[in-house]
């Protein structure tokens, strides 16, 4: 077991890859939510027409039944990793 005092210095590639298993994990742990139209201009506070353009611009995925659209946690995680700009 480390002390508080000691330190490790890694490669940033493999804290990259360490930080990618950890994400992963956490993604396969938590439970999977399907969130309707609604529930998603809610959510983002946008409209149904945006929600249409993302979905039409192939940045946010989605599934269908008949006229209704259904969106995974994933999806829109997936969304605001796309979408998301990082300060310079």
């Amino acid at each position: 077991m480390c002390n508080e005092e000691e330190k490790v210095l890694i490669d940033k590639n493999v804290y990259d890859e360490i930080c990618e298993i950890i994400d992963k994990l956490i993604k396969k742990c938590v439970e999977k939510k399907i969130y309707s139209n609604e529930d998603v201009r809610e959510l983002l506070s946008v409209n149904d027409k945006l929600i249409r353009k993302y979905r039409d611009d192939g940045l946010l995925s989605y599934s269908r039944v008949g006229n209704k659209y259904f969106y995974s946690s994933d999806d829109i995680r997936d969304f605001l990793d796309k979408t998301h700009l990082r300060n310079y």
